[in-house]
């Protein structure tokens, strides 16, 4: 009996070890855990050094952790140091062969050193890890969407537009990738289409005044100009002091006949710059379309003034003489 108690308390005690150990290794992932948070913050305030510290902590804890070297290349990546990117993703791959991110990554950090050098060698490495990146995670849209981009500068765009819509519909939040999509289908002749993603693009980052003035100038190339004055409207209540937008929907309401309108876009813009002859010459083309023809010279002979080799002031002024 007593030889059975004894062999009970042993079994108690290992297990009781083995409890203590497992505490300890949680304790230390979730320690490592907490310092690869704080070095990602702090990369993200650009405190380059003290990121970098914390992330030797982590490794002191465990130094066969892949994703400790992969943070430290995104913190080198970030600090412009592709080189020593580059060593850190080695580790990091070298510890985790299937580590598909860590192979975008460093086919990232390839081809900005063919770019660099341009050494072909680093061009092939670069698609060789790109490869292996999407082989290991066929759903890495960020893969998907560099794949598409690397083809699409080789104009193999039907190719690059395969892997851009694969990239899209991984990740439907991504206003990149939709603008990404955009640039192969505008160079396919698919203006419309693209249209349709720069204005997904622009609603997804919705704050941003330049995703609009884009989607503004491709909606201007196709000739839909209301549509491209409404998303210059919002390009400006974003930011008031847009001027290059106000020029631009000024000119697209002297297309559309809009001269009041137009009227009150070319005072904002020449209140800011009274000496833009350009400027000038269309508020000219706005006061003729009003029929207020003294303020119509006015401005057309300003206009020549500040630029007397501009042949289209002249020819607006000759429109008096017809």
């Amino acid at each position: 009996m007593v030889t059975k108690l004894l062999g009970f308390s042993a079994a108690l005690f290992l297990v009781s070890i083995a409890a203590a150990n497992s505490a300890i290794a949680k304790t230390e992932s979730e320690q490592i855990a907490e310092l690869k948070d704080r070095a990602q913050v702090l990369s993200n305030k650009k405190k380059f050094k003290e990121a970098i510290a914390e992330s030797e902590q982590a490794l002191k804890l465990n130094s066969r952790d892949a994703s400790i070297y992969y943070l430290r290349a995104r913190i080198r990546e970030s600090q412009k140091d592709p080189l020593a990117a580059m060593k850190e993703l080695n580790k990091a791959i070298e510890l985790n062969p299937k580590y598909a991110e860590a192979y975008l990554l460093r086919a990232k950090g390839y081809y900005f050193l063919a770019e660099v050098d341009e050494g072909r060698d680093n061009i092939a490495r670069a698609k060789r890890d790109l490869d292996t990146a999407l082989k290991l995670n066929p759903l890495l849209a960020e893969g998907h969407d560099f794949k598409g981009v690397g083809l699409a500068n080789e104009d193999k765009h039907l190719e690059a537009l395969i892997h851009f819509n694969k990239a899209v519909q991984l990740d439907k939040t991504s206003s990149r990738y939709l603008e990404h999509r955009a640039m192969a289908l505008n160079a396919m002749g698919e203006r419309l289409e693209a249209s349709k993603d720069l204005r997904r693009a622009a609603e997804l980052k919705k704050n941003d005044p330049h995703s609009w003035t884009v989607l503004s100038q491709q909606l201007t190339d196709i000739g839909l100009y209301k549509e491209a004055i409404s998303a210059l409207d919002t390009a400006v209540n974003l930011n008031h002091n847009q001027i290059e937008c106000i020029y631009r929907r000024a000119a697209l309401l002297l297309r559309l006949y809009h001269y009041k309108e137009a009227l009150s876009d070319l005072n904002a813009v020449l209140s800011l710059s009274p000496d833009d002859d350009d400027a000038l010459k269309m508020r000219g083309d706005a006061y003729f379309g009003l029929k207020n023809y003294a303020m119509a010279v006015k401005d057309y002979d300003q206009a020549i003034k500040l630029a007397p080799d501009q042949s289209s002031h002249y020819q607006a002024v000759l429109r008096f003489c017809a």
